[in-house]
């Protein structure tokens, strides 16, 4: 389910992303990845990096589903 308006994430381990909604801090979503190293949210977007220097690309609007990773 898409938040509405800012997310915050916070990195609960090197596997998986906790996302949480600005307004009450309530955990919206979890996206899994591999090794984060630094991560980016948006309205749109998550970008997420990766120690392996990967950035994988989550769609906010579309329940935070991969759409696109560069290397």
């Amino acid at each position: 389910m898409s938040p509405n308006g800012n997310v915050v994430s916070v990195r609960s381990n090197d596997q998986q992303v906790d996302l949480l909604a600005s307004s009450n801090l309530s955990k919206v979503a979890t996206i899994n990845t591999d090794q984060a190293k630094c991560i980016c949210a948006t309205q749109l977007y998550v970008f997420v990096g990766s120690w392996s220097g990967k950035l994988s690309i989550y769609d906010v609007q579309r329940d935070f589903k991969l759409i696109k990773y560069l290397k």
